[in-house]
């Protein structure tokens, strides 16, 4: 209440009295919104005369008292009627939630793959890819594999013990695998690359035939099985293919090799160019860091093979330096790995622009749900084929050992095992370190010979140059310290 000598108990220049006339607006309010009253509150009908501006709590209490009556008569009962249109909101609420299912379900879901007549035949479409330059263009060689007798006189029984000695799991497809590179029907120059290797590995035993049949492919295995010839290998021979056989003019790229990360791009660059070397089959690699003009240039030059990662290829397809339109064999390699980075938009307006009748070959190390929708988009009833587990673990062929060491410890663990594994200095050791100033340090020790510098603190090892100059920085900072305290003292007076 106000203490001021007014003549009703509220007086709106009083902050007290204006507080409390507020609490009493909005509990009005409130009152009209739980009745679902539409009624608003008009301040001259609180006023006892019209130029006064003294409000009397018996008159908001009747207010309030008549909104309720109001609302009682209006509804019949008091709250009954918003309790049923609340019911009736939830209600419909409810059908509307019912029919949409209902609509979804009467939705066909999404095929893998659309057959589509042609005038060759039908052709089975991707659901991503352009079907326009799918339905003109003249249809793609894809079966280039015949089985040898070898491999076909061969009893199932030996083809099912051939896949449990090598932890191999097909699904979909009937096609045997093969114990040579020679079964493959492949000639000695298409070849070329694997002419170090006495056997195939287990991914390459069985993607090697699927692949040369034209049938769309998903590879499950490890990094480092194999997985890079294991498509390489097809596709020069479906380049020569479409060669020989007049579709492509050879000098747009007929097949393309999608990889996460540029060093990735590079090794299987290095790998598709050593083997098409003998065949006359040039091979590009297309990622960022580089100047975008010395690869426009290789491009324009005439290449078969384009290995790029998504946002430089993205990148030069926009500003309409390489051309898709006469790639059919897609490769995406460590497809799980791309996902992980966000590369999926750029995939797919990269695949729009591929004709949708495509051979696709999809490899990763593991098989989660997202890998399993983006191969239901972009190939046509695959064949899956798993060299071990589907999810991510560490290889089996490889011994691991691991030791937790102390900080001080770990350089002179480092210097005993490279000693004793790389004393002939024949092989190859990788090390992983933290820190390019590490990196660079290293690398001059092992450089001269020197080996690790054993120091028990497990600082950064430092050549003797790095030590003095150090230790001269610190006199240079000591020796110009008491001209710094000066001016200090200078600035703040003590």
């Amino acid at each position: 209440m106000c203490s001021g000598n007014h003549l009703n108990p509220f007086n709106v220049s009083c902050e007290q009295c204006m507080r409390e006339f507020y609490s009493w607006t909005f509990l009005f309010h409130r009152t009209c919104q739980l009745y679902d009253c539409q009624m608003t509150l008009n301040l001259n009908s609180f006023c006892v005369p019209a130029s006064c501006r003294y409000f009397q709590r018996a008159e908001i209490v009747c207010t309030l008292a008549t909104a309720r009556t109001l609302c009682k008569d209006k509804c019949g009962k008091m709250g009954q009627d918003s309790e049923k249109k609340k019911k009736r909101k939830s209600k419909k609420s409810s059908k509307e939630k019912k029919e949409r299912k209902e609509k979804r379900s009467k939705v066909e879901t999404p095929q893998l793959a659309a057959k589509v007549k042609h005038a060759g035949g039908e052709k089975i479409l991707a659901l991503v890819g352009d079907r326009r330059l799918a339905t003109e263009s003249k249809p793609i060689i894809k079966s280039l594999y015949t089985e040898s007798e070898e491999v076909s006189d061969s009893a199932n029984s030996e083809v099912s013990q051939f896949r449990e000695t090598r932890r191999i799991t097909v699904k979909n497809c009937d096609i045997r695998p093969i114990s040579k590179f020679a079964y493959s029907n492949l000639s000695d120059d298409e070849l070329y690359a694997v002419r170090n290797f006495s056997t195939p590995s287990p991914i390459q035993s069985q993607c090697l035939p699927i692949a040369l049949s034209g049938r769309d492919l998903v590879g499950i295995a490890a990094t480092g099985s194999g997985k890079t010839l294991a498509f390489g290998l097809p596709a020069i021979k479906h380049i020569k293919a479409q060669i020989d056989a007049g579709l492509v003019n050879g000098r747009n790229p007929v097949a393309l090799v999608l990889a996460p990360t540029r060093e990735l791009a590079q090794q299987i660059g290095s790998v598709l160019e050593d083997a098409g070397q003998r065949v006359g089959i040039r091979c590009v690699c297309l990622f960022g860091g580089m100047p975008k003009r010395d690869q426009a240039r290789i491009v324009k030059s005439g290449v078969s093979i384009v290995v790029a990662t998504p946002g430089r290829l993205e990148d030069m397809i926009g500003d309409g330096t390489c051309s898709l339109s006469e790639v059919s064999y897609l490769v995406l390699d460590e497809a799980d790995r791309m996902l992980d980075l966000g590369f999926e938009p750029h995939i797919r307006s990269i695949c729009q622009s591929i004709r949708a009748d495509r051979q696709t070959l999809m490899f990763s190390a593991t098989w989660p749900s997202s890998i399993q929708k983006l191969a239901s988009e972009f190939l046509c009833d695959p064949a899956r084929v798993t060299v071990g587990s589907e999810e991510l673990s560490a290889s089996h062929t490889v011994k691991q050992i691991v030791q937790v060491v102390e900080h001080g410890v770990r350089d002179r663990l480092l210097d005993d095992l490279l000693k004793k594994y790389h004393a002939s200095r024949k092989n190859r050791v990788l090390i992983f370190v933290l820190y390019k100033k590490r990196l660079s340090e290293w690398s001059l020790c092992y450089k001269e010979g020197d080996g690790i510098p054993r120091q028990s603190t497990g600082t950064y090892p430092r050549r003797r140059g790095q030590q003095q100059s150090h230790h001269s920085n610190q006199e240079k900072f000591l020796s110009l310290w008491p001209l710094m305290w000066q001016r200090v003292a200078w600035i703040f007076p003590m």
